[in-house]
């Protein structure tokens, strides 16, 4: 056997390897995991309450009324997550408690196939809570948890979400 025909076989072999390993492409997908879509609502829930008071505040409205309205709305889209709102001025802090209660019975629909859809059934309940408030800071108890926020001059607005997956508890505050 022709020892030269070996080595360029080899060599062909290795370059070959070279110039597959080198073209091949590796795609990468980098899935967020689903807690970053619950840290952008608190976000949003944030700036969007906070544009409410300001119309209502520039307006002459009564700020309440204004955010409750809003808050009622939002709450469909909020989902089963707890939230606290607190809000007012120095003088007048009030806190207002969303939470989802799940019901252990469902409505079934039952189809024209003969299958059914089970519906659970859920409410949201709004409570007022209290927040207390030293002049400086304000603060909130919300599951046996206390949270401080420091007062500014002005209309306040503070947020609480919890949200609880798989036994672990997030919470946002803003």
């Amino acid at each position: 056997m022709n020892k030269r025909g070996q080595v360029f076989l080899m060599a062909a072999v290795i370059i070959a390897g070279l110039v597959l390993g080198a073209s091949r492409t590796v795609n990468y997908a980098h899935i967020g995991n689903n807690q970053e879509a619950f840290y952008d609502l608190s976000e949003e829930i944030d700036f969007e309450a906070g544009r409410v008071l300001d119309y209502g505040v520039i307006n002459n409205l009564n700020p309440r009324t204004k955010l409750i309205s809003f808050l009622d709305e939002y709450t469909e889209y909020i989902g089963k997550e707890e939230f606290v709102f607190v809000y007012g001025d120095i003088n007048n802090l009030q806190a207002i408690n969303y939470e989802t209660i799940e019901y252990p019975n469902s409505i079934l629909l039952i189809t024209g196939s003969g299958e059914g859809i089970s519906f659970p059934i859920s409410k949201t309940l709004q409570t007022n809570t209290n927040a207390f408030s030293d002049g400086e800071e304000v603060r909130v108890k919300v599951r046996e948890i206390t949270y401080t926020f420091n007062l500014k001059p002005g209309y306040n607005f503070y947020i609480v979400i919890i949200k609880g997956e798989g036994g672990e508890k997030f919470v946002a505050v803003r």
